[in-house]
């Protein structure tokens, strides 16, 4: 009998010890993940504090991008969730700028998605997201 017990208790370090080291090989992987290159990473900023009529800032910071027209777009559907829900229909006031704080030409072929002109010049993307219609 005393040897299960010594046997249940070494398996359960044992268990105990996998979880912690895969926990901060996991924290440690993804500390190195966020040192790369800030000229190639997305930055999103949503301002959570000065939200206006139940509506939020999303802000994104893009890199540089070598096409002349892109598409920005958000989801029809999320998996799982058997619905389309056309989450685009959420953002107002969508924009896109440059460095140097200019407007750049957008157009909204549908609801989920916008087409961005002089992409090859984008440095920002501002919108507004609504809590409901």
């Amino acid at each position: 009998m005393q040897q299960i017990f010594y046997y249940t208790t070494i398996t359960a370090m044992f268990k105990r010890y996998c979880i912690t080291l895969t926990a901060a090989f996991l924290i440690c992987l993804s500390s190195f993940a966020q040192k790369g290159k800030s000229s190639n990473a997305y930055k999103f900023t949503i301002d959570l504090v000065n939200v206006k009529d139940d509506k939020v800032k999303i802000e994104l910071l893009v890199p540089a991008i070598e096409k002349i027209q892109i598409n920005y777009q958000l989801p029809k559907i999320i998996p799982g969730t058997y619905s389309e829900d056309d989450y685009g229909r959420y953002v107002e006031q969508f924009k896109a700028f440059d460095k140097k704080g200019n407007e750049l030409p957008v157009t909204k072929p549908d609801i989920n998605s916008w087409t961005i002109s002089n992409a090859d010049k984008l440095y920002k993307i501002s919108y507004l997201v609504n809590d409901s219609l």
